[in-house]
């Protein structure tokens, strides 16, 4: 599992610099009226972003203060991504210095202290792969207004099958003890996330991505529970059949809430637009960041499915029985 989230907090960093300094220079948009899903590799930085510090969390197994140290630095990762787009960094040597610095961060927040014991932190790591599984997908239904980019379906392949690795990898790593049948679970929950960006990408411009998209969040989320859930007594066809039903029927939910919440009550995505300097998408369309959209529902099945993965409280102590 070390090996997975090194490698995968390191494709993050490497597909984050080359989003900033060379993918969003050469199809950033400078006209006063910016159509629709113009801001597509601002998500793609992003969700490498998810991606990295998912990773990161990965490698030290989610224990509770490194957790927190992760979760400030993705902050400050993000608001330097929004001051860099406003800078306008570009060009293959600033993409390079931008990926050795952030993986040299990333580097000694995996193995700083690696020496000392960790304690594993288990709803931390079940948390982080929900959150990856929730927004693997929608990195392959990703947009462009004329969906013609020949960087967009690259770039976005990539940031799904990092989030589906790192999710079936965080499950694996949150489960009670790792035997064969759940390893199995674990590989095949990042083959489904891994073959449903590919359809997603390969499909044609127009279609229905988004649909596929749920369909394919929802088979990620009941794999990560899966995986790291304790194995259920009594009737266990039963109880995964109301997991499947529960994350197809809640995703789509919490996702058009995401939708409306982030697109029109508190519009995240322009105030975004606007801090990085960048042009406003025009009164027609709704500038959405699809990365929340996979981060907010994802916290949700996070918290939910750490409720049936917590341990049993510990007994009460026995009362001191007074002496005749």
């Amino acid at each position: 599992m070390r090996a997975v989230g090194v490698l995968c907090a390191w494709g993050g960093a490497l597909l984050w610099a080359i989003g900033l300094a060379v993918l969003q220079p050469r199809y950033e948009s400078h006209g006063e009226l910016v159509g629709n899903n113009a801001y597509w590799m601002r998500d793609v930085r992003w969700m490498a972003v998810v991606a990295a510090v998912a990773a990161v969390i990965l490698v030290f197994r989610g224990e509770r203060l490194r957790t927190r140290l992760a979760l400030l630095g993705s902050g400050a990762w993000l608001a330097a991504d929004v001051w860099l787009d406003r800078l306008g960094v570009s060009g293959w040597a600033a993409a390079a210095a931008l990926a050795v610095v952030t993986g040299g961060l990333l580097s000694a927040a995996m193995y700083t202290g690696t020496r000392a014991p960790i304690k594993a932190g288990r709803h931390a790591l079940l948390v982080a792969a929900s959150v990856a599984a929730a927004t693997a997908a929608l990195a392959g239904a990703l947009e462009s207004p004329t969906d013609t980019e020949p960087s967009l379906t690259p770039s976005a392949l990539v940031a799904g099958v990092l989030l589906a690795m790192v999710a079936a990898a965080c499950a694996l790593a949150a489960a009670p003890a790792v035997g064969a049948i759940r390893f199995r679970v674990a590989l095949a929950t990042a083959a489904v996330g891994v073959a449903g960006v590919v359809v997603l990408r390969a499909m044609p411009p127009q279609s229905d991505r988004l649909l596929v998209a749920v369909l394919v969040s929802a088979a990620l989320l009941s794999g990560v529970a899966v995986t790291a859930w304790p194995r259920p007594a009594g009737r266990g066809l039963l109880a995964y059949a109301v997991l499947a039903a529960g994350t197809l029927l809640g995703y789509p939910l919490l996702l058009m809430s995401t939708v409306l919440v982030t697109g029109f009550v508190v519009p995240v995505a322009a105030a975004l637009t606007a801090l990085a300097g960048s042009p406003a998408i025009n009164s027609a369309d709704t500038d959405l960041l699809f990365t929340l959209l996979g981060v907010l529902p994802g916290l949700v099945f996070g918290a939910v499915f750490t409720m049936r993965a917590a341990p049993a409280p510990a007994p009460a102590p026995a009362l001191p029985v007074p002496a005749p």
